[in-house]
């Protein structure tokens, strides 16, 4: 029934966005020869400006460049600043890609006096030019370029933000160039952060800035940071029509913007809510109701109604949208995606010769992109290798330097002995004056010589302490690098010998599928079991070198809950047919919390886990309760399966120890958990009062 009401109501929805999008261009040349009409009884270019900046936001394509020159001169003779400031910025973004012009305007904004607002345009611009600078080098990949820069910003990052900006910029285009992995989604993401810090007015720099990192993230396939760097990006956009409506600006909705967002976050359906899911392609129903060009990329694009079809569950919908689709030239770049999204689909639909040829067409690509992978982790590594490398160089010179000022030092021991040499003569020449002063003398030379010695000893001790350490840092580095890439290129071919086993089984006739369906079960089982054992290994070398970030975030208790119950059992069964799982036993009403969800559903599900495995019959509770004098909230797992002992309430919690060593997991699951409370700044225990099974106590602060 809803997903009926949805379809009428996208259908009522385009039938309006024709009528009104057939009027559209119509209307805008007209209200823009209406404005033309009116400028004509404008007397002063101050009055003037109102209507230029409407006819600017009427504009589409080449009238826009014009416009905008209009714009600006006409605020030069006003003498607004703040009108020119703005032209200069849209002339910018209108030209965007020619480097010429783009110094012109460089010249421009530099005769302005400083301000928060000059000084974002300037920004802006410098940022532009770097991105065109790297494009026009077309010489082949060379990784000391790529090395220097990120050698800069990590040893000596300027002092000015913007600048520290502009270098971090240059290190993110250098890398697009030749890897989308890791290694750029790391330096991406401290790009967003340093964005955040920085005071910008106007807020185009970060609307650039967000518009490059949306689509690192989906492609490192972290939808969750990427849906997350598109909120940000939408209330920019609210920000800014917000303040043009203020200012009688009717005509600047940005619409197009917004458009392009609420697609790329339907096409990262998986990190949002189904409430969310509707709530964007409403939006984006709304929009091309208004806007021609939204409409006719909705209605041509076939991208934001595929994306919308997955995420509803609407796969014979979603079939038809990729056939569309997947040949246009504007989706070329999404080609995988299209071939995923018609494996999934067909697989729901059951529909196996579409699926096989989704599977072979996958197929090629995924060699292809192994191939691709593979030179992008090559290229990562001479990067980190280069960067190292200088690390090694720079040690080198502070050696040497240490050095010279040992050989100084033993310039000036030499120069005291040779004093003490002359002081002893003329000790020599004065001793039968002064006995007693010759002993002293002898004394204090004596003193000052084992004071040497020790102060030798003691920099050869400094100094090899100095190398050992940098040695084991070397090597912590080089062994996280390792686990690292190596799961990465072990989780790919695991998932597709798990895809493919069952893809050959589902090919098989029905007489033979009995006696190989087990082994394909096997596969995928053992499969999963080393999946789980890398992203435990992960997790743990994040937690341990204080890699691992959270996200605080206000999150619903219940639905945290929920999710963790969702990936452990199917519909909130055991699969074990004795055992019944519960939760929220006292009808807690829900509450919010502000943490990062991510790692709490973390925890749970590894409680969670742990108590179906030793739990033969009874049953699994999940409970919660909050603690507002404490400012406490804990989360109790409770089971009634084989207890715990005493002595080793808290030896489980390290690492490799399990209970049963028959028992699936190899005993990592509760020492991760631990760390990550203790990342959010809560706790995890057993219970000692409870005695008929387990009972594990997850406190975070509420």
């Amino acid at each position: 029934m809803t997903r009926c009401f949805c379809a009428a109501l996208a259908a009522l929805l385009i039938y309006i966005s024709s009528i009104a999008a057939s009027a559209n261009t119509d209307n805008r040349l007209a209200m823009i020869d209406s404005l033309e009409t009116r400028l004509q009884y404008i007397n002063t270019s101050q009055d003037s400006l109102a209507t230029l900046f409407d006819i600017l936001d009427l504009s589409i394509g080449r009238e826009k460049k014009h416009a905008v020159e209009r714009v600006y001169h006409a605020a030069v003779n006003a003498h607004d600043t703040i009108a020119q400031l703005e032209a200069i910025m849209y002339s910018a973004n209108q030209h965007r890609d020619n480097i010429e012009f783009l110094e012109k305007l460089e010249e421009r904004i530099s005769q302005y006096p400083p301000s928060p607002r000059a000084g974002e345009i300037a920004l802006f611009i410098d940022l532009l030019q770097i991105e065109n600078e790297i494009k026009a080098d077309t010489t082949d990949f060379d990784n000391s370029k790529i090395s220097a820069l990120i050698q800069d910003y990590s040893t000596s990052p300027p002092d000015n933000k913007y600048e520290q900006m502009k270098l971090l910029y240059a290190v993110c285009t250098q890398l697009a160039r030749c890897t989308g992995g890791d290694l750029l989604q790391k330096y991406t993401a401290k790009l967003c952060r340093l964005a955040e810090t920085a005071d910008f007015p106007i807020g185009a720099v970060r609307n650039l800035i967000y518009t490059r990192a949306a689509p690192v993230f989906t492609n490192n396939s972290n939808p969750r940071l990427a849906v997350e760097i598109d909120k940000k990006t939408l209330n920019i956009i609210d920000s800014l029509v917000t303040s043009y409506n203020a200012r009688g600006r009717k005509f600047r909705k940005l619409e197009t913007n917004r458009y392009t967002c609420y697609r790329r976050m339907l096409g990262n359906y998986k990190a949002l809510s189904r409430a969310e899911i509707e709530q964007y392609h409403n939006a984006i129903l709304s929009l091309a109701a208004k806007n021609s060009q939204v409409k006719a990329n909705y209605e041509n694009g076939h991208r934001s109604k595929l994306f919308y079809a997955m995420a509803t569950g609407n796969y014979p919908q979603a079939i038809k949208e990729i056939r569309l689709g997947i040949d246009q030239n504007e989706n070329k770049e999404y080609r995988d995606y299209f071939l995923n999204a018609l494996f999934e689909a067909a697989e729901k639909t059951g529909d196996k010769a579409t699926q096989l040829d989704a599977a072979v067409e996958l197929n090629k690509i995924l060699r292809s992109k192994i191939e691709d992978k593979t030179l992008e982790r090559y290229r990562e590594l001479q990067i980190i290798y280069d960067v190292n490398e200088l690390q090694n160089i720079n040690a080198e010179l502070l050696n040497s330097r240490h050095q010279a000022e040992l050989r100084t030092n033993r310039i000036i021991i030499i120069i005291s002995a040779i004093a003490l040499l002359l002081l002893l003569a003329m000790t020599i020449v004065l001793w039968r004056q002064n006995v007693r002063m010759k002993k002293l003398t002898k004394e204090l030379g004596d003193t000052a010589s084992r004071l040497r010695r020790e102060r030798n000893d003691l920099q050869n001790a400094q100094k090899e302490l100095i190398d050992a350490r940098d040695k084991a840092k070397r090597a912590d580095k080089l062994k996280a690098d390792f686990i690292n890439n190596m799961s990465h290129e072990v989780k790919t071919p695991l998932a597709a010998i798990s895809e493919y086993s069952r893809l050959i089984i589902d090919c098989i006739p029905d007489s033979k599928r009995n006696y190989l369906d087990r082994f394909a079960d096997i596969i995928d089982r053992n499969t999963k079991l080393i999946l789980t054992l890398m992203n435990d290994v992960l997790d743990i070398a994040s937690l341990e070198h204080g890699n691992m970030s959270i996200s605080p975030a206000p999150n619903s208790v219940i639905d945290m809950c929920t999710l963790a119950l969702d990936n452990v059992f199917e519909k909130e069964k055991s699969a074990k047919p004795g055992v019944t799982v519960l939760f929220n036993t006292s009808h807690r009403p829900d509450t919010t919390v502000v943490t990062d969800s991510q790692r709490v559903v973390q925890v749970l599900i590894n409680l969670l886990s742990n108590a179906e495995k030793f739990t033969e019959s009874g049953s699994i509770t999940l409970d919660f309760f909050a603690n507002e004098e404490a400012g406490t909230l804990t989360f109790a797992v409770t089971d009634t399966g084989i207890g715990i002992p005493d002595s080793q309430r808290d030896t489980i919690f390290d690492r490799f120890k399990q209970l049963d060593s028959s028992a699936d997991g190899c005993g990592l699951g509760l020492y991760i958990s631990r760390l990550i409370a203790k990342l959010l700044g809560g706790s995890l225990r057993v219970d000692p009062d409870y005695h008929k099974g387990a009972r594990f106590l997850f406190v975070i602060p509420l």
